[in-house]
């Protein structure tokens, strides 16, 4: 049942001067009935007392399903922003719908 929710395996493909990320790879695929073209938020996550504190960073699109449990995504919006928190090994949440 949707919203599904996973994280972020690694990043894909860098463009430009300031290398921003265009796409990342999720944990989530065929196994929890993801569809290409589906939307995905980005956030990070924080404990924080014993409580989790997400913040919304960005947004993406599937590309291509590509296995069991791994998806390809395009970054629609804020791409350095996941890129930044990506390099300083934040916990990076996914929310797909």
């Amino acid at each position: 049942a949707y919203p599904l929710r996973g994280h972020m395996l690694e990043k894909g493909f860098e463009k430009g001067k300031k290398q921003k990320l265009q796409d990342f790879y999720i944990d989530l695929g065929s196994d929890h009935r993801l569809f290409n073209g589906a939307h995905v938020d980005v956030y990070t996550v924080k404990r924080i007392a014993g409580r989790i504190a997400r913040q919304h960073i960005g947004s993406a699109k599937v590309l291509e399903v590509q296995g069991n449990d791994i998806s390809l995504c395009k970054v629609l919006r804020n791409g350095n922003l996941i890129k930044e928190a990506f390099d300083r090994g934040a916990e990076i949440a996914i929310q797909a719908y």
